[in-house]
């Protein structure tokens, strides 16, 4: 972007907003499970009635990953040194199988982050208050699952030992949880070093925000293990 082409009045909006910061906290949680299970059933006749004897077995096999990253920018740096095509490829709109990977929301957390720093003088959080800061956490999840379970009876029973019936199930569940914290944040003295320090500001509020969510699971685990134990 070229600010000598925009007017006065845009250019004082972008000039004071230019050394805000956008950070990310990615966490992407995987879950695969995949289970098969089979079972038969003998039979044999007798005078007073059938007798049925049935065997089964099941082998469940569950895979997880939890992957997490950060990353930070300047709107300064968004504005005028990001490459155009990284607008222009990337794919636009909802994708509602893996909607973190399509369009989220953040037009609106921009905007809202805007207009409460301009008309409601938006403050940071009581580490650093003169910075004004807002943070938005998003998650979604995806879930695909299948299954089949054959199944086969024979009849009559006979008077000798025999299969009755026998059936078999295979399924499989994948779940995709995928969130971000998004904080913007903005140096209250414009001349102050702004870039550096904002993004240094966003990083502390996302690491703080996320670890304060890992220990909540954290200790809601422990809870859960401590009930069993007692």
């Amino acid at each position: 972007m070229d600010f000598r082409k925009l007017d006065e009045a845009t250019r004082r909006v972008f000039e004071r907003y230019d050394q805000g910061a956008i950070g990310y906290d990615f966490t992407f949680d995987i879950t695969e499970k995949n289970k098969v299970g089979g079972g038969i059933g003998l039979g044999r006749g007798f005078s007073t009635g059938p007798l049925t004897i049935g065997f089964r077995a099941d082998n469940n096999l569950e895979r997880q990953n939890t992957r997490t990253f950060r990353s930070a920018d300047t709107f300064l740096f968004l504005a005028t040194q990001m490459p155009e095509r990284f607008c222009s490829e990337v794919r636009k709109g909802t994708n509602w199988q893996y909607p973190i990977s399509g369009s989220i929301g953040l037009r609106e957390t921009l905007a809202t982050f805007i207009s409460l720093n301009q008309s409601a003088n938006l403050v940071g959080p009581d580490t650093a208050p003169d910075i004004p800061t807002l943070v938005d956490t998003i998650e979604f999840t995806t879930t695909v699952s299948g299954s089949v379970s054959p199944k086969v009876e024979l009849e009559p029973i006979s008077q000798a030992l025999r299969i009755k019936g026998a059936d078999i199930t295979l399924s499989g569940e994948r779940i995709d949880k995928h969130k971000v914290v998004v904080g913007l944040t903005l140096p209250f003295d414009p001349n102050d070093q702004r870039a550096r320090g904002n993004l240094i500001a966003v990083q502390r509020s996302l690491s703080a925000i996320a670890d304060a969510k890992r220990e909540s699971r954290e200790e809601r685990k422990a809870s859960a293990i401590d009930r069993l134990i007692e």
